[in-house]
């Protein structure tokens, strides 16, 4: 059971990290092009970000990030 709940939370923070990445693009006033460019990535991974996908290790990132304080 606390398996499934800890799924369930990282599920609903990738998707709460989605929204959040296209609300900052979108507050720059940045096609998903122009904020790849600006970030040296693909379009194809700023849309699977915005979708939820491919967010995992972004998400363990940010993770460790505020575990460390960095």
């Amino acid at each position: 059971m606390r398996q499934r709940s800890q799924r369930h939370s990282a599920k609903q923070e990738i998707a709460s990290l989605a929204a959040e990445i296209r609300q900052v693009r979108t507050r720059l006033s940045l096609s998903q092009g122009q904020f790849a460019e600006r970030l040296g990535i693909s379009q194809q991974t700023v849309s699977d970000w915005e979708k939820g996908k491919r967010l995992r290790q972004v998400h363990i990132a940010l993770r460790l990030a505020r575990l460390f304080a960095l």
